[in-house]
């Protein structure tokens, strides 16, 4: 009969230790997908504000406007051992386009501190990025300032 209940005994213990182990698991599980999002939802977090804080803008001359030039995307990239000294804009064309463009970057006392001359040639309604790279010496700030004219 000792052994009998032992036995009893032994088996509702290894089987509740058993349903405690999986719930625990659950638990834990569950802390780590919420764990996982809220991670997740920093970093998206800390991207739009790192994003927003270093926002590129153009300067455009309002000749280009006349020309049926416009801006769109414009992106920063590092290219050939510089950093931050590639500039990527999506140009819009609503006219034919045969002309030169110079870009032209500014440090932060408004002294020039590169220049990247393109000449492009578009169809009226075409659009697409155009890359204008800059001297590797020249990096592009938070503080500086971009312009972009047209050539003469």
């Amino acid at each position: 009969m000792r052994k009998i209940f032992f036995l009893l005994s032994l088996g509702l213990t290894f089987f509740a230790c058993s349903e405690t182990k999986e719930k625990a698991k659950e638990t834990i599980n569950a802390g780590g997908e919420m764990v996982g999002k809220t991670v997740g939802e920093f970093s998206k977090g800390v991207s739009t504000g790192v994003d927003e804080t270093f926002e590129i803008k153009i300067d455009a001359a309002k000749e280009l406007s006349e020309e049926g030039l416009s801006l769109g995307k414009i992106e920063l990239k590092s290219i050939n051992g510089g950093t931050d000294n590639l500039v990527n804009a999506y140009l819009i064309f609503g006219k034919d386009f045969k002309k030169t463009l110079i870009l032209k970057a500014f440090d932060s006392k408004n002294l020039e501190m590169g220049r990247s001359v393109l000449k492009i040639k578009a169809n009226a309604n075409d659009a697409s990025f155009y890359g204008f790279a800059l001297d590797t010496l020249t990096n592009i700030d938070a503080d500086s300032k971009l312009t972009l004219e047209l050539g003469k």
